[in-house]
């Protein structure tokens, strides 16, 4: 097994003393290395995929409020209305649940009113507010793999109005929660696009896709309350999206652009074996596809090719081609190997 880092030209190489059951190394104080396994066999080295190694971790909320301040909302009954919840950082990600009034904990799998629903931002939307709905709510940060929990240190107070009393501000046309300017979804993922708005008359929300198209993939697209969830992302679905509130006195709209991000591969990773002869040019090649564009990079026998410091290999094409000049068996006979990165994984192929 091997520690690596992306900018060395070689494996670094962590040796245990004491001998692991298969071949497996106990470490410590190693958060966030990246490890790779490697095998030798007649002074020929393959290298696995990069493993990076986790540590579980729940931090607590960074408020902004102190323990004694509170945030105070309004709204008009029958809206529907956010309980804001920027969830602290976790690995792995939090869980959001809220507190009511200091002895109701509401979570995603205790929610015994269809009103409530906890979004994937944790943001905690209670559908046609109703009076009573009108207290103090308090976010919960949860890691379900720590069994930790957090406590936000303020409170959010709600004080739900009816609309013959609510205060003619209060019922101007606004956003409670928009979605980001930017999204990402990894294919094939779902996604969930969040827009909720408050005002008088209640407004209702609509989704578009603009460009493109024109049109959601409505047998993979599910709107509730303007939440709407996109299943089984594909390619097609990329574009702008624009939500839209209206009702009979004002209209808003607020757009998201929505990437769709695809985990690298190479497309033709065919192993490759090479009689090589003394003087001659070789091309070894790797043809890879993903979003973002994968980075492309070569080992030989287990170390990270540099074209810079060596004259007789270099790269065409965004390293996709590994050229080889006037071969020498003693100095290129070996396993090759590329390897196609971007922000979501790594793969691999031999040549």
């Amino acid at each position: 097994m091997s520690g690596s880092d992306p900018s060395s030209s070689s494996i670094d190489m962590i040796e245990s003393q004491q001998q692991h059951r298969q071949n497996s190394m106990m470490m410590m104080n190693l958060q966030g290395a990246v490890f790779q396994c490697l095998a030798e066999w007649n002074d020929q080295v393959i290298v696995s995929q990069p493993a990076k190694l986790i540590i579980a971790e729940l931090m607590p909320f960074d408020d902004q409020h102190s323990q004694q301040q509170s945030i105070n909302m309004t709204a008009i009954a029958g809206n529907n209305v956010i309980i804001p919840c920027d969830l602290p950082h976790s690995i792995p990600l939090a869980v959001a649940e809220f507190e009511f009034n200091q002895n109701l904990t509401i979570t995603a799998n205790n929610i015994s009113q269809d009103r409530y629903r906890i979004l994937p931002s944790g943001q905690l939307l209670i559908q046609n507010v109703r009076p009573f709905d009108s207290g103090s709510y308090r976010c919960i940060a949860h890691n379900p793999f720590l069994q930790e929990k957090m406590y936000a240190n303020h409170l959010v107070q709600l004080k739900v109005f009816k609309a013959k009393h609510a205060p003619n501000d209060l019922k101007h046309l606004r956003f409670m929660l928009q979605p980001k300017t930017q999204m990402t979804v990894i294919l094939g993922a779902n996604i969930t696009l969040e827009c909720v708005a408050h005002g008088y008359p209640v407004p209702k929300i609509t989704w578009n896709k603009i460009g493109g198209s024109g049109e959601l993939p409505r047998s993979r697209t599910f709107i509730t309350n303007g939440v709407m969830v996109i299943t089984t992302v594909q390619k097609d679905d990329e574009g702008l999206y624009s939500c839209s509130a209206s009702n009979s006195k004002s209209s808003l709209e607020a757009n998201t652009e929505l990437k769709v991000y695809e985990m690298p591969e190479i497309i033709q990773d065919e192993y490759e074996s090479i009689e090589m002869e003394p003087g001659q040019n070789y091309d070894l090649h790797c043809e890879a596809r993903g979003q973002p564009k994968p980075l492309i990079s070569w080992l030989h026998n287990g170390y990270f090719i540099d074209s810079q410091i060596t004259n007789d290999v270099f790269f065409e094409q965004d390293g996709s081609v590994l050229k080889i000049i006037g071969a020498n068996p003693q100095l290129h006979q070996g396993i090759y190997q590329c390897f196609a990165t971007n922000e979501l994984g790594t793969t691999y192929a031999i040549k």
